[in-house]
């Protein structure tokens, strides 16, 4: 008891290392002026894993949403002054473990968003953005999403909503670019949003009808510049560097696609009879130019992420990889990861890693890397299946942990046995100090 009174103490301090740069001030001022955190805010609950005896807070279950997850692992979920956190709810799919509910008995489909704003320390629904993966800027407590009719396009454009004045007013920023989508019968603007670090630019990493097109949206202008496009190569998951404006991080999406004639795409895999071919999931995007980056130490890749200088990226594939962009060596950050972030200063990644197969609902553990000490912990040592792999769930029910908040926190989404799934806060500095060199 006494060592969690004193990290949480050390925490409330603001003395993690590389946190004055990323909201600093800001977060200090709001805890002065009586802001809460997820230690002492009413609308969270002390869990402590039985394994690992780490601390952590769950949002009270079932508080606004019978699901609470963190936004997808590309985004952060909490913004660096520490005043706001953005999740997903959603419906319980599930009448029992392995059994779905009829479509008739769910109280919505899909996803709807919601923030929490620890100064009043309440929830508000953000109504009208629904499951799409937003932008949160962390740094100036913005969401920025976009809005697609096909039947009025009046409505197409990129939107936002200012979480320091009223969180339920929708702002259009600029109009969706008409040359990019006309005559279209099937549009996606993007996969999940990005913006520039000046904020100037959106990355859109659009599927018109049967072509994939990338490209960028100046949303001071509403000017749209195509950059490149590949066809039926589905290159999605775009990511705008975090300091430059003329690169991107993509994916070539493994997952099969289907073409308006019914035909399935996919992408070449090595196989024992081809084993030379190259896995080609990590590409960069610059105008007129598309890289593949191959993943030289096993030749496999998924849920790549740019660190927060730019100084290079990392993705997931028998632990987590790091491509440095300017020597184009890669080096090995940590010895687990499914989905993964590195922290602000790359000392330490945060991970999750599936347990017993994986399906979307399955067992899931949580893994902290060290790499200053190449020591590791587990904020959640194991959690259980929320379903079956037979009636596996439609709500990306993925851990996707996350640095947030300057690092002073790891957001994560745990499943339950129950079938429902919760929004998990995590301070860091215990993850530090369980993982130091010191016995």
């Amino acid at each position: 008891m006494l060592r969690s009174v004193k990290l949480v103490s050390t925490l409330a301090l603001g003395s993690l290392a590389g946190c004055a740069s990323l909201g600093g001030d800001k977060y200090a001022e709001n805890l002065a002026a009586g802001m809460k955190t997820p230690e002492t805010s009413s609308l969270f609950v002390k869990y402590i894993d039985p394994e690992s005896k780490v601390v952590s807070y769950i949002l009270k279950p079932g508080l606004v949403g019978e699901n609470q997850q963190s936004l997808y692992f590309t985004a952060k979920s909490m913004t660096n002054d520490g005043r706001f956190l953005v999740f997903d709810i959603s419906c319980n799919e599930y009448e029992s473990f392995d059994v779905k509910k009829a479509p008739e008995k769910l109280a919505y489909r899909g996803k709807k968003k919601a923030v929490i704003d620890f100064v009043k320390d309440k929830v508000v629904v953000l109504e009208g953005i629904g499951g799409q993966i937003p932008y949160l800027d962390v740094d100036n407590d913005v969401i920025y999403y976009g809005r697609f009719s096909k039947n009025n396009p009046d409505v197409n454009g990129l939107y936002k909503r200012e979480l320091l004045g009223d969180p339920e007013q929708e702002i259009l920023v600029c109009k969706m670019p008409r040359e990019l989508t006309e005559g279209a019968s099937y549009v996606r603007y993007f996969t999940h949003l990005t913006l520039s670090g000046d904020r100037t630019l959106a990355y859109l990493d659009s599927r018109v009808d049967d072509n994939h097109i990338q490209g960028v949206l100046n949303i001071k202008t509403g000017e749209y510049t195509k950059w490149g496009e590949s066809g039926l190569i589905n290159i999605n998951h775009g990511q705008i560097h975090p300091v430059r404006n003329d690169i991107a991080l993509n994916a070539w999406e493994c997952v099969p696609w289907k073409d308006s004639k019914g035909q399935y795409h996919s992408i070449v895999r090595p196989t024992k009879e081809n084993p030379d071919v190259i896995y080609p999931r990590l590409q960069l995007t610059e105008p007129g130019k598309r890289t593949m980056i191959p993943a030289k130490a096993h030749n496999a890749a998924s849920h790549e992420r740019w660190d927060e200088q730019g100084d290079g990226f990392y993705w997931c594939g028998r632990g987590v990889w790091y491509h440095d962009l300017k020597t184009g060596e890669q080096t090995k950050v940590s010895p687990i990861g499914t989905h993964a972030m590195m922290s602000i200063d790359k000392n330490y990644v945060i991970a999750d890693n599936s347990l017993d197969g994986w399906w979307r609902g399955c067992a899931w553990q949580i893994y902290f890397h060290n790499r200053k000490t190449g020591k590791g912990c587990y904020p959640f040592t194991r959690r259980p299946a929320m379903c079956t792999k037979n009636a596996e769930s439609n709500l990306h029910p993925d851990p996707h942990p996350q640095f947030v908040c300057g690092d002073r926190y790891v957001v994560c989404t745990i499943n339950n046995a129950d079938g429902h799934m919760d929004l998990a806060v995590t301070p860091v500095p215990q993850l530090i100090e369980m993982t130091s060199a010191a016995e």
